[in-house]
């Protein structure tokens, strides 16, 4: 179905960031005051829990989409917190995403990283790794004598 709420910002992180899921477990009587207590509760089968991830799942689907459409990834890889709510269930929202790649000859793949929550970090430290020891492709040499 089409997402029952209307997102209360303009920012993609308002939408399916913590506060997000938080203010939609208010409303729907969901009993989780935090991202953790709501992962367990929609993984127990709780009906207002797996309403909530439906909505966060339409909105997280939307937002890669609209990252596909522009950069066409071949895979996405989800990091962080947000990697746990995904893995609540990856199926929902690669259903959801998969409405707007309907048009795309080979959708790319949507999945969690393995390093969960440290994923950001470990990729900031890859980069600055690379870039340390990087050499210039037109770069010669100097040597002393």
């Amino acid at each position: 179905g089409e997402e029952r709420e209307a997102p209360y910002s303009s920012t993609f992180e308002d939408t399916v960031g913590r506060e997000a899921v938080l203010r939609l477990c208010a409303k729907r009587n969901v009993p989780a005051k935090s991202r953790t207590a709501f992962i367990e509760v929609a993984r127990a089968g709780n009906e207002a829990a797996l309403d909530v991830f439906d909505v966060w799942a339409q909105r997280l689907a939307l937002g890669i989409s609209n990252v596909v459409m522009i950069l066409n990834p071949r895979e996405i890889v989800i990091g962080g917190k947000t990697a746990e709510l995904f893995s609540v269930d990856p199926k929902r929202v690669y259903d959801h995403a998969n409405r707007h790649f309907r048009f795309m000859f080979k959708p790319p793949i949507i999945r969690a990283s393995e390093r969960g929550v440290f994923a950001a970090s470990v990729g900031v430290a890859s980069e600055i790794h690379r870039q340390s020891f990087a050499v210039a492709a037109n770069s010669e040499p100097i040597l002393s004598a």
